[in-house]
């Protein structure tokens, strides 16, 4: 029971919410939801990736 007590459920995962018409002006206006979300975890995959090479300098 205390195993599947202590289990993370999905509702209690943090989760980041922005508003869409927020992020739309950015976007090209045909792009869907989930294709300004790839675009944003792109965009944070290569800002992480450019951090670590400065801090390897």
């Amino acid at each position: 029971i205390l195993e599947i007590m202590s289990e993370e459920k999905a509702n209690q995962k943090e989760r980041i919410k922005i508003p869409t018409e927020r992020l739309r002006k950015y976007f090209p206006k045909n792009y869907s939801t989930s294709q300004i979300e790839e675009a944003i975890i792109k965009m944070c995959e290569s800002h992480y990736r450019k951090k670590q090479q400065q801090k390897e300098r």
